[in-house]
């Protein structure tokens, strides 16, 4: 799947190619109903070849939002509520939530309606896990860290992404129980009069009485009276089976046995999940206030930050963001026009349409010229033989050698020069 940005006169789209559409209700709905949440988009078909073409028209992707207003924690509740919208608003529709691109390139934002948009493929589907678990990763990078209290609810967030069982259902399960205790804490402020802390924007006593209250996590405990009767009943119709019929019987009894213990299991299993998943949701831990002094307005920047419990680690980062696109620099009659954005794994470039991912339709390059590789923010380039070369800040790369790429980066694939950003 290849996505590219696009402009056509004073209309901007995010065009989706090399991805298979099936001809079937999904599409219909995508195509033919107003979403508040979802892109509007068309399909067009070329040569037997589907793509997808979705309206961008006045919105600002999520990347350049978040790099002119460094977001806090009122920021990344808006995101989160944006994106349980979109699943429930797919789910409304009969559509598969999965088949919606997160990514910090592919989630935009309306100034006009003040939520946030998101592209749908039908018919296909994506790791959602990883996916939003990358966009929180990119987020901390750039996330402003004076903000203690929306850092602590930022990872908080993220943690949640990393557990095995982590799906859709169980972002939509988390987002509705931090709404409830959101909900809950409002109202015990109103009741209480609580005063304004400037600093951290509630007092001290408030997080320790009302909004984080000490919580004992119950070691798991297992009701086994019933399971107990289950198999006393059992053993006693094993017993009057044999008195009845014998030998004959024990294959029924065993049966029996093997029927009840598998269904003893899977349900001591399932209760098991249940109270460990009620676990996370009460083990909102106390937000530790410190009385530190003000500090000095400084550039939006990540900065080390550790939780003692969770062992938490975010590195100071100059850079905001690895290489996500390709910006071309001379727009000349033979050049590229459009913005190249690279997507995880490999983007071959050259002039061979039906090897290359991007076609460049000059002369000078090569019909298989070089390839990106990217793997979350670390993206590389490639020469794979080229006849004019492949250059990165003018220096020529030899046949086969890769290079690792960092934003301002200048390629040259052979006269067809772009930018990294």
């Amino acid at each position: 799947m290849m996505i590219f940005q696009r402009n056509q006169g004073i209309s901007s789209y995010v065009e989706i190619s090399d991805v298979v559409i099936p001809d079937n209700y999904e599409e219909r709905m995508l195509t033919r109903c107003s979403f508040i949440n979802i892109l509007p988009s068309e399909v067009r078909e070329i040569d037997g070849n589907k793509s997808l073409y979705v309206k961008v028209d006045g919105l600002t992707p999520l990347i350049s939002r978040f790099r002119r207003v460094c977001p806090g924690k009122e920021d990344i509740k808006k995101l989160m509520d944006g994106i349980h919208k979109c699943i429930d608003e797919l789910r409304e529709y009969l559509l598969n939530p999965s088949g919606i691109i997160i990514g910090m390139d592919y989630i935009f934002y309306s100034d006009k309606s003040d939520e946030y948009k998101f592209i749908y493929v039908p018919g296909n589907t994506f790791d959602f896990r990883n996916q939003i678990k990358n966009l929180f990763e990119d987020i901390m990078r750039i996330f402003d860290h004076k903000d203690e209290a929306g850092v602590k609810y930022l990872y908080d967030t993220y943690s949640q992404f990393l557990r095995d069982n982590f799906s859709i259902d169980l972002f939509t399960r988390i987002s509705n129980n931090r709404y409830l205790l959101e909900k809950k804490d409002d109202e015990n402020e109103k009741e209480n009069d609580i005063s304004i802390n400037p600093q951290f924007g509630v007092s001290e006593d408030y997080y320790k009485e009302v909004a984080a209250p000490e919580v004992v996590k119950e070691e798991f405990s297992i009701n086994k009276k019933p399971y107990i009767t289950a198999y006393t009943v059992l053993a006693a119709a094993a017993v009057i089976l044999m008195i009845i019929f014998g030998p004959n019987s024990l294959k029924l009894s065993t049966v029996g046995f093997l029927a009840v213990s598998i269904y003893t299991v899977a349900d001591i299993n399932r209760k098991k999940n249940e109270a460990e998943l009620e676990n996370t949701f009460k083990g909102m831990e106390k937000i530790e206030l410190t009385d530190t002094k003000p500090k000095k307005e400084e550039e939006c920047y990540a900065s080390k930050y550790k939780y003692p419990d969770e062992g938490t680690t975010v590195l100071k980062q100059n850079n905001m963001k690895g290489v996500s696109r390709l910006i071309p620099i001379e727009k000349s009659g033979d050049g590229y026009h459009d913005q190249i954005l690279l997507i995880e794994g490999l983007t071959r470039i050259g002039r061979l349409d039906y090897q290359c991912d991007v076609v460049l339709d000059n002369t000078s390059v090569s019909r298989i010229h070089a390839e990106f590789e990217r793997h979350g923010e670390n993206v590389t380039i490639k020469d794979l033989g080229s006849t004019n070369g492949t250059y990165v800040n003018e220096s020529r790369l030899n046949v086969g050698e890769s290079v690792m790429l960092n934003p301002g980066d200048k390629i040259g694939i052979a006269d067809v020069l772009f930018e990294c950003a």
